[in-house]
């Protein structure tokens, strides 16, 4: 912008020609623009000033789409492990009512294993699912620039 008021210089000059003229003093100079007042240089920090903007725009409607990505990821994961850990007693239930039944003869080992491999799989899966409900929680971090007290 500052391109568009006259620029002045001030020194001092000294001259001489083919004819043995010497010429010597002080020089003002003062470059009016009249025509294109740098009308060029005005208009692309303009423009760059809109791109700065937009971009600008752009990655504030991004941190937004991430943070309310992550709230949305923690919910689901929160549902999902509740879910999970709703079923870990039932299957203990199961495995203990199935080891105290091959224990006695009235049922097979194979049913018992089987009921102690479904536990195992839901305390895993529980497990797994902390586990991407802490990466969510990192990524809500990372988005939001704040620290989500536990």
């Amino acid at each position: 912008m500052l391109a568009a008021f006259p620029k002045i210089t001030a020194g001092y000059a000294r001259n001489t020609d083919t004819t043995d003229v010497h010429t010597q003093g002080f020089v003002i100079e003062v470059e009016l623009p009249l025509f294109d007042r740098n009308q060029g240089s005005i208009a692309d920090e303009r423009a760059t000033r809109e791109r700065l903007k937009d971009e600008y725009a752009q990655r504030v409607f991004e941190a937004r789409n991430d943070v309310a990505s992550a709230i949305a990821d923690i919910r689901s994961l929160n549902a999902q492990i509740a879910a999970a850990q709703e079923a870990v007693p039932l299957l203990e239930r199961l495995a203990s009512v199935a080891q105290t039944a091959a224990a006695s003869g009235n049922a097979d080992v194979l049913s018992y294993y089987e009921a102690r491999s479904s536990l195992l799989e839901k305390r895993l899966e529980v497990i797994k699912l902390e586990e991407e409900l802490m990466e969510a929680k990192t990524a809500l971090e990372l988005a939001s620039g704040q620290i989500e007290p536990e």
